[in-house]
């Protein structure tokens, strides 16, 4: 079988998980007036639900432009880890075919690829492989976006739509709090979010971020010395 191939089917049982999130985010976009094309072009620019969910939520707060690009560099800040445990894998690809995949990089991407890289035996095969996966991973994603976004667009304005943002937001995050320390550094954000709420521009949010940010680094640190 074709390495695209295994690559897509690898990637199909993440897709059930992907589903929902896009249906939302296609709602939400409705409710904050995108237009069809607009919708279309975020996806395909920005391609990381993560942060398009918070880029949503500042968007109908009013927030600064620059607020929210940060936000979303700050939240897309592990696509660096990522890239950086994959590259092994295809670093005798092009620069051009490495660039494709930097694009295409995605949460489940990386991890389909990571759970089959004992089965990957040369660049060819994990490029192949990984191309799949992302592959499927932009088409669910697009398809089930534009789904979301008509729904949204007939669905009744007392359905409240717009608050499903933090909610899957939410969603999102919690299953990948696996340790005391993760749930530390999400309440310290929290906590920081609720202190700094009354900042313009949505500031709060932004520096909120960064602090849990450090936090991370620093419990990593700590993890890291603890273990030599």
């Amino acid at each position: 079988m074709h390495p695209f191939v295994r690559g897509m089917i690898a990637m199909c049982p993440i897709l059930l998980g992907v589903i929902p999130f896009g249906l939302v985010m296609g709602a939400a976009c409705s409710t904050q007036n995108l237009s069809l094309v607009e919708l279309l072009s975020f996806n395909l620019l920005v391609f990381a639900g993560a942060s398009q969910f918070v880029a949503l939520e500042l968007m109908s707060q009013k927030a600064a432009i620059v607020v929210v690009v940060l936000s979303g560099v700050v939240i897309n800040l592990r696509m660096l880890l990522y890239s950086a445990g994959i590259s092994p894998l295809l670093k005798k690809a092009s620069f051009f075919k490495r660039m494709l995949a930097a694009y295409g990089i995605t949460d489940q991407a990386y991890a389909v690829l990571m759970a089959n890289e004992s089965k990957l035996k040369s660049t060819e095969v994990s490029l192949g492989f990984y191309a799949g996966a992302a592959f499927a991973m932009a088409a669910c994603w697009q398809i089930v976006v534009v789904l979301g976004y008509v729904f949204g667009n007939f669905a009744p304005a007392s359905l409240n739509l717009d608050f499903a943002i933090p909610l899957s937001f939410v969603a999102l995050v919690l299953p990948s709090m696996k340790s005391r320390s993760y749930y530390l550094v999400g309440l310290c954000s929290a906590f920081f979010s609720v202190l700094l709420h009354g900042l313009p521009y949505s500031l709060g949010l932004l520096f909120s971020a960064f602090i849990a940010l450090a936090l991370a680094v620093v419990f990593v640190m700590k993890k890291g010395l603890e273990n030599e």
